[in-house]
C-alpha cells in the first residue's frame, strides 16, 4: 500500500486535488485505532462523550474487523465526496488565485478521541522527527489546507457504518468539515493576527505581572466571532434552528466569572472547559452561531421573510413573541431563513473581518430589532466593558504606581490590536 492516496475534481474552474497522507500511519496504528472503535461501541471502554456526536451505532458483543485496504476505500472514496459537496456548496473557502487547491489529510493515532481533525500539524508533529516533513508542507507552493486527521474519527464515522450498514451520518460529517474548512479561509485572510498578535505581546510586555484572564477575556471575544462564524456555516441549509436557554445563561455567567479568577492553569482550564474548544453545550462556538443566526433573523424580519418559533410538535408561533418565548422556555425551534438570506447575513458579518467590536454591535442592533431584552441576550458591549473592568482589578494588589504602569501597558496593547478606545 502506498503512502499517498489521491482523489481530484474540479469546482468552480479550480483543480482540487485530496491527499491522503499515510506517511506516519501505517497499519499498525490502524490496528490500534480500530481496537478503540471496537470497545468504544462494545461498552468494554468509555470514552467521555462531549458533544453526543461519536456515534454507537452497533448492537454486538463482536465487531467483524475492517481489513486496512478495505478502510482506505471507504474513507478515502467517501470523505472525499463530502469535501466535494462542502467546496460545491462553498468555493469562496478557495480563496487565492490559484488555480489548483489541495486538502492534505494526514492520518495520524489519537488515543481516547482526544480531537479529530487539527489544522495546525505543528502543534502535535513536534520534534526533529518531523522537521523534514513539516518543511516540506510549508515549501507547496500551491493553495493547501493540511489537517492532522485521527485515523479513528474515520473508522467511527466514516468506514465503519458504511462497512456495516451501508450509511453514514452524512450531516454531521458535513458540519464538521464545512466548519474546519472556512477556518482555513479565515487562515488565509490572516483572520487570527490579533489573536495571535496579543497574546504574545501580553506575555512579553507585561511579563512581571501576568494578567491571563485579561488575555482570555479577549480570546473569548474573538472566538465568539471567528468559530461562531465557521459553526454558522454549517447550519445554512439547517430547516431549523435549536435555540438552548440555559447554554446562552451559562455562558454570560462563566465569562463573567474568568474575569474574577487567577493563575495560569486555572484560567486556562477554565476557559478550555467552559467556553471555549472543550465546550459542545454552550461556550463561544454555540453562542457565536446563535449571535449569526439572530442577526440573520433580524434581516429576514426588515426583508419581510421571517420564519415561524416552534415549540414542540404543534405549537407555531410568529417571530415577534421571540423575547416571551426565550422568557419561558429552556429549549426551542426557529425556522431557518431562506439560503439569499444567510449569503447576505454571511456577507454582512464577515465585512468587519477582525472586528468583534462591530460583530456585537451587529448583534445588539439585530436584539433590538426582535425585541430581545438584555436578560435573554449572549453579550452586549456594556456587558463586555464590564467584564474588561473586572479583569484589570487583578493589578489592584500592586502599589499605585505598579498598577498605573501595568495598566497602561495592557490598555496600549488591547487598544493598538483591538482598536477600541
Amino acid at each position: 500500500m502506498g503512502s499517498i492516496i489521491e482523489k481530484s475534481f474540479g469546482v468552480a474552474g479550480k483543480k482540487v486535488t485530496i491527499i491522503y497522507d499515510l506517511a506516519f500511519y501505517s497499519e499498525k496504528e490502524y490496528l490500534r485505532d480500530f481496537s478503540d472503535f471496537r470497545n468504544y461501541q462494545t461498552k468494554k471502554e468509555k470514552f467521555s462523550e462531549k458533544d453526543g456526536t461519536d456515534w454507537k451505532f452497533l448492537n454486538a458483543k463482536e465487531i467483524k474487523y475492517i481489513q486496512f485496504p478495505d478502510f482506505l476505500k471507504i474513507a478515502t472514496e467517501i470523505f472525499s465526496k463530502v469535501i466535494y459537496q462542502a467546496l460545491r456548496e462553498n468555493p469562496t473557502i478557495m480563496v487565492s488565485d490559484q488555480n489548483e487547491f489541495k486538502v492534505r489529510i494526514i492520518l495520524w493515532r489519537v488515543p481516547g478521541r482526544e480531537w479529530y481533525m487539527e489544522e495546525y500539524p505543528k502543534k502535535e508533529m513536534k520534534g526533529e522527527r518531523y522537521a523534514e516533513y513539516l518543511q516540506m508542507l510549508e515549501s507547496e507552493e500551491v493553495e493547501h489546507a493540511d489537517y492532522l486527521t485521527a485515523g479513528v474519527f474515520l473508522i467511527q464515522n466514516v468506514a465503519a457504518p458504511w462497512f456495516y450498514k451501508k450509511k453514514i451520518d452524512y450531516a454531521y460529517i458535513y458540519r464538521f468539515l464545512a466548519h474546519e474548512l472556512e477556518h482555513h479561509k479565515h487562515f488565509m485572510v490572516d483572520f487570527y493576527k490579533y489573536e495571535d498578535e496579543i497574546s504574545r505581546k501580553l506575555k512579553i510586555k507585561v511579563r512581571k505581572a501576568p494578567n491571563y484572564r485579561i488575555n482570555y477575556v479577549f480570546l473569548t471575544a474573538h472566538q465568539l466571532l471567528n468559530e461562531g462564524i465557521a459553526d454558522f456555516v454549517t447550519i445554512a441549509n439547517r430547516p431549523r434552528i435549536d435555540i438552548h436557554m440555559g447554554w446562552i445563561y451559562k455562558f454570560r455567567s462563566d465569562f463573567d466569572k474568568l474575569a474574577t479568577m487567577t493563575g495560569k492553569n486555572k484560567v486556562h482550564e477554565f476557559w478550555v472547559d467552559n467556553l471555549a474548544y472543550g465546550t459542545y453545550q454552550g461556550g463561544a462556538y454555540y453562542c457565536g452561531k446563535i449571535m449569526c443566526f439572530t442577526i440573520e433573523l433580524a434581516i429576514a424580519k426588515r426583508m419581510k421573510r421571517q420564519p415561524f418559533i416552534y415549540l414542540g410538535k404543534n405549537e407555531q408561533y410568529p417571530l415577534e413573541a421571540i423575547d416571551k418565548i426565550m422568557s419561558k422556555n429552556e429549549v426551542f425551534n426557529v425556522g431557518n431563513p431562506d439560503y439569499d438570506i444567510f449569503k447576505k447575513t454571511y456577507a454582512e458579518i464577515t465585512k468587519y473581518k477582525y472586528d468583534y467590536r462591530k460583530f456585537i454591535a451587529l448583534y445588539e442592533w439585530a436584539c433590538k430589532e426582535l425585541g430581545i431584552r438584555k436578560r435573554n441576550m449572549i453579550i452586549w458591549y456594556g456587558f463586555f466593558d464590564d467584564v474588561k473592568k473586572k479583569a484589570t482589578k487583578f493589578y489592584e494588589q500592586y502599589s499605585m504606581k505598579q498598577k498605573a504602569e501595568m495598566y497602561r501597558k495592557v490598555k496600549s496593547i488591547v487598544r493598538k490590536e483591538y482598536k477600541f478606545e
